[in-house]
This record gives structure tokens, C-alpha cells and sequence, in this order.
């Protein structure tokens, strides 16, 4: 049982140290993906605010989802989900694909990363195993950011295969650790879920992620825009405030 516990972990902590690295492995990258896709700064700046966009738009309600439809079921969906986007990060044809693939890629991260916490508190009920377990969980979180920032420089100094650019390697590299992560946690980990968890607010997730969105936006591409139209997205940025907070 103990062992089951520890496999059960060490699953969760691969799903969470793939949603820090993706965010710290971009960075490094960023001028090889600028060179490659032909884009302007505020459009690469986008690519790497818009994966937290949607990861902290959508971090709270995917706990939720978690609860409610099973945190095994959900963090497998989010994984899978996460595999995908990254293959269409690593094949992105234009910047502005890659930027839209960053934003779902982390909702996917969103939908992951809660379970992991969730499945601690259930896994482990002895304090002292709890504690052990959140130590690992932070101890992955400095895994992620060191070890994003080393791969992101080192994946682009590889010289391409099959593909023309060695920076579409940094997301492509995603892919057999998801498939990997996937096969265990169907294998591995148990159904748990919160069947009194409280209705899911859809609405002010979405509210919340396009206020997010436009005040991004406004910030990274507000050098290229002209006065006119950041004044609009700025308003929409109130509209969207006073909308949610309304609620």
C-alpha cells in the first residue's frame, strides 16, 4: 500500500514539474522562436504571459472540475490535453498559432496541477506523510523552474531533426514524458472525488480569463498599437472588472 502511495506521487509530481518547466523553458528560448517565427516582441511576450493566462484564469475552477467529476479522470484529461497542445506548440506554423496553443496549453496545466494537492490530502492522511509529500511537492516546483531554464537553453542548440527549427524541441519534448505519465496514472492512480463539492462557475472563469487576456494584451502589444485602440482595450478592462466583481 505504502509503495502504491509513493508511485501514486511520484506520478502527480511529474504532471505538476511539467506545469512549472513550460513556464520557465520558453524564456530561454525566446529569441530562437523570435528568429524562427519572424515575430515582433510584444507577440513573444504574449507567448509566454498567455500560458499563465489561462493557467491562473482557470487554477481555481479546475480544482473544482476535479472535485466534482474525479481528480483522476481530470488530472488524465489534463495531461492528455497538455500533450496535445504541446505537439501543436512544437509544429506551430505562425506566432499567432503558438500563442493561442500557449493559452490552452495552460488551461491544461490548470486542469493537472490542482489534482495534485487534492490527491495528497486524501493519499495521505498521517501528518507526517502529508508533510513528507508537500516537501516533495515544493522540491518539484525548483526542479521545474531550474531545470526549465536549462533545457530551454540547451534544447535549441541541438541541431534540428525532421523539423526546422531545434526551438520547437523545448515543446515536443513534452510529448513521451505525457505519454509515459499517462499510461502510469491510468495504471496507478485511485478514483477520488468531493461529491458535495459546490456548483462550478463557469461564467466567472471565463470573465475572469478575458479581463486577464485584454489587460495582457494591452501591456505587451501596446508599443505597436496606436492611442485609439489601447484606450478601448483599457475600457474593455474596466467592462470586464466591473463585470466580475458585479457578480
Amino acid at each position: 500500500m505504502k509503495n502504491t502511495k509513493q508511485i501514486s506521487l511520484l506520478i502527480l509530481l511529474l504532471g505538476h514539474l511539467l506545469t512549472i518547466l513550460d513556464i520557465f523553458i520558453v524564456n530561454i528560448a525566446i529569441p530562437s522562436i523570435q528568429r524562427g517565427l519572424g515575430s515582433n516582441n510584444g507577440k513573444m511576450q504574449l507567448v509566454v504571459s498567455m500560458y499563465m493566462v489561462g493557467f491562473a484564469s482557470f487554477l481555481i475552477i479546475g480544482g473544482k472540475i476535479g472535485d466534482y467529476y474525479g481528480r483522476k479522470k481530470i488530472f488524465i484529461l489534463g495531461m492528455f490535453l497538455f500533450m496535445i497542445c504541446s505537439a501543436g506548440c512544437g509544429f506551430a506554423g505562425t506566432i499567432d498559432d503558438l500563442i493561442l496553443l500557449r493559452f490552452f496549453q495552460g488551461i491544461s496545466a490548470a486542469l493537472m496541477s490542482p489534482q495534485v494537492l487534492s490527491y495528497i490530502q486524501v493519499l495521505f492522511t498521517d501528518h507526517k506523510e502529508r508533510t513528507h509529500a508537500m516537501g516533495w511537492y515544493g522540491i518539484a516546483i525548483g526542479i521545474g523552474t531550474m531545470l526549465g531554464q536549462f533545457l530551454g537553453g540547451s534544447l535549441v542548440e541541438l541541431k534540428p531533426f525532421l523539423i526546422d527549427h531545434s526551438w520547437r524541441y523545448i515543446f515536443l519534448i513534452n510529448i513521451p514524458i505525457c505519454a509515459a505519465g499517462l499510461l502510469l496514472a491510468t495504471r496507478f492512480l485511485t478514483q477520488s472525488r468531493d461529491s458535495s463539492s459546490m456548483q462550478i462557475d463557469y461564467l466567472s472563469a471565463v470573465i475572469l480569463c478575458g479581463g486577464l487576456a485584454i489587460l495582457v494584451f494591452s501591456l505587451s502589444t501596446g508599443v505597436e498599437q496606436n492611442g485609439s485602440v489601447k484606450i478601448g482595450l483599457l475600457l474593455s478592462i474596466l467592462f470586464f472588472l466591473l463585470l466580475y466583481s458585479d457578480r
